[in-house]
């Protein structure tokens, strides 16, 4: 069930409140649909108290409509679109269009209404005109998609996915009466246009440069790692679970490390009476013990200020101040014993110092030492934490990972065999999996889906409701049966912040998001080839995800780099291969992430270049490729036409093993 406030703007109504009858009929009818609650509010017609009074109702947790009454007219004081629009995180069009059609039918006055709609906080707004006739035909209107809109703005992805197998299946029916589609008519109905869009060979996404799209992950990145949970370590199953993981807090050591001072050598503890200290000899030796046995079980509590000496092991605790702070360790090495009750120092090459071969307390983790909030949890971080007396840490909810492939033609890799025919194995799923999962994400595999657009919808509902990023390869070029891109703009309602980039390869790759504020689900759509899709991953996803992190621990939003995944470094070309008749291999005006091997028959000089071979079948369906490659040359857009030639020099990324 859901609530919903409906906000009266009006001067006359906030010195009268009887005076409204509009805001008090939108209140009825949608108690009528079944809200479960349902707010009214009044307001003068002043912008700022409009729009902080909107803010606060949009942000209650469990209101999912607001609906302004009045002030949408062109008089001075009619202000509530522009009081609303600033909160608008994503704008409604369709909805305000809806509207303005549905009382244009009644009067040609509608035109005056500047009527907006858009979503703040997961909560749609929606602007209606004052008069009550204008109220009632905008009302008519919404209840025909409203239920739809708000599972959409709630991200309800089981009502999502219900709705649109109703409006699929009776779609199929209605089309099929008319048609003989037959069992494509699903497609047919879901992508009306499509067809012209491949006819004419026309993307309607333009092409955008390389950096650009990281500009625009990097700004999407701030939706990631903001939801803090507590992780609880206690076992090595929990302790991999937090790799990866970014804290939310500062976490200051509790505890000092050592918690005394210690012996950093194995030797002897020998106390130094401080009237001999600055005339002890430095070839001193055969120092007689009355019996060392006795000294090493009861020294430390009654030795005092009398000569002493009992053997130690390394990090073994030494004597406390309040017994004397004079001594110094020797090294079990310069000693020898000869008896029960002699030992033998042998000379020293400097005098015995105090506080030598000491371990002070604290001095390898004090109370002082803390972890900063941002800080990503590796192994060493997770190390120093449960030194610290953490066994429980306040962290940014990691996203999970989900991976969709789609083709008629895959056969799960592990179900393949050897299979034979036309299939072809899913390598994508596995590649992906273990790229993601080595950077420490939580990966979930949703299998395969076939070409058919209604399974694309329902497959894509199915997996968002369980993960935060969608990796979805295959079906997003310009084919007949690429339905992913007209999939997320148009049932699910999502927004494609690029569709198409100038690199090699990834051409077709696509970043879009699905609802709004807390809700916010990410899909990158990639190519369907193996090597197309492990590569952008590389170079889009994972910078997207580790800029993601990256966020809580600079203030500034930074320049997306692909340091995560290698060191830069210049390549000189040594070797160009596999040439199979073809005599060149000529960059076409993209950015490019060539696969190459660097040579390792050769002795390189500090700061010298690194040589490399260059395959020329560098085709995103030869998997083969990436065997052995351990870099990738970067290619710029602007060498259009060049081509490789050994002697050249080039920037490289060195792949991290």
């Amino acid at each position: 069930m859901y609530a919903a406030s409906v906000i009266v703007t009006s001067d006359t109504c906030c010195l009268d409140p009887k005076a409204d009858t509009s805001g008090q009929y939108v209140v009825d009818r949608l108690r009528e649909l079944n809200f479960s609650n349902v707010n009214k509010h009044v307001v003068s017609d002043d912008k700022y108290s409009i729009t902080s009074l909107v803010k606060r109702v949009s942000q209650d947790n469990d209101n999912v409509l607001t609906v302004t009454v009045g002030g949408t007219g062109l008089c001075p004081r009619d202000v509530t679109p522009e009081a609303t629009s600033v909160l608008y995180e994503k704008h409604c069009n369709g909805i305000s269009t809806a509207l303005l059609m549905a009382s244009l039918r009644s009067s040609p006055h509608a035109a005056l209404s500047r009527m907006t709609a858009g979503i703040y906080s997961d909560c749609l707004i929606v602007n209606f005109p004052g008069k009550l006739k204008a109220c009632q035909e905008c009302l008519a209107c919404l209840e025909e998609f409203l239920v739809h809109a708000l599972e959409q703005v709630k991200f309800d992805a089981d009502a999502i996915k219900a709705t649109h197998e109703t409006q699929a299946r009776s779609q199929i029916v209605d089309a099929a009466s008319t048609t003989d589609l037959g069992r494509n008519s699903s497609s047919a109905v879901l992508e009306p246009t499509l067809c012209s869009k491949i006819a004419s060979n026309l993307s309607p996404y333009p092409m955008i440069e390389f950096d650009k799209a990281l500009e625009i992950l990097a700004h999407h990145s701030t939706h990631l790692f903001r939801e803090q949970v507590v992780a609880t370590v206690n076992s090595d199953e929990t302790a991999q679970a937090v790799i990866g993981d970014v804290l939310a807090e500062d976490h200051q050591s509790r505890v000092c490390v050592p918690p005394s001072d210690v012996s950093t050598v194995d030797g002897y503890v020998v106390n130094i009476p401080e009237p001999f200290i600055d005339s002890l000899p430095c070839e001193t030796s055969a120092i007689i013990l009355e019996d060392l046995i006795q000294f090493e079980k009861q020294l430390l509590e009654h030795a005092h200020d009398s000569f002493f000496c009992y053997p130690v092991n390394t990090g073994e605790k030494l004597p406390s101040e309040h017994v004397n702070a004079l001594f110094s360790i020797v090294p079990i090495e310069r000693t020898e014993r000869v008896g029960p009750s002699r030992l033998e120092f042998r000379p020293f090459l400097d005098q015995p110092k105090v506080g030598q071969y000491v371990r002070r307390v604290g001095s390898d983790l004090s109370l002082s030492d803390s972890l900063k909030a941002g800080t990503t949890v590796g192994p060493i971080e997770l190390s120093l934490l449960l030194s610290m007396g953490h066994k429980s840490l306040t962290v940014f909810k990691k996203p999970i990972i989900g991976i969709l492939s789609t083709g008629d033609e895959l056969v799960d890799c592990y179900v393949a065999g050897s299979t034979p025919g036309t299939k072809v194995v899913d390598t994508n799923k596995l590649l992906l999996t273990m790229l993601f999962d080595s950077k420490g994400f939580k990966v979930r595999d949703f299998g395969i889906s076939k070409d058919e657009a209604e399974e694309v919808l329902l497959n894509i509902c199915d997996s968002l409701k369980e993960c935060d990023i969608l990796v979805i390869t295959g079906g997003s070029s310009m084919g007949f049966k690429d339905y992913v891109k007209s999939v997320i703009t148009g049932p699910l309602g999502g927004r494609i912040h690029f569709g198409r980039i100038n690199m090699k390869p990834g051409k077709p790759a696509a970043f879009a998001s699905i609802g709004s504020g807390a809700t916010h689900k990410f899909i990158f759509a990639l190519p369907g080839n193996p090597v197309s899709a492990y590569i952008t991953s590389m170079m889009l996803v994972i910078p997207f995800l580790e800029q993601g992190r990256r966020n809580h621990s600079r203030e500034e939003l930074l320049t997306l780099t692909v340091s995560d995944l290698g060191d830069l470094i210049t390549v000189r070309i040594e070797a160009i291969v596999d040439s199979d008749g073809m005599t060149d291999y000529v960059f076409d005006g993209r950015t490019e992430f060539v696969r190459a091997r660097l040579s390792s028959n050769r002795d390189r000089g500090f700061n010298a270049q690194y040589s490399a071979t260059v395959s020329l079948k560098q085709q995103s369906s030869r998997l083969m490729s990436l065997k052995d490659c351990d870099c990738l040359i970067l290619v710029n857009s602007n060498l259009r036409g060049s081509k490789f030639l050994v002697g050249q020099t080039y920037p490289a990324l060195k792949l991290k093993s």
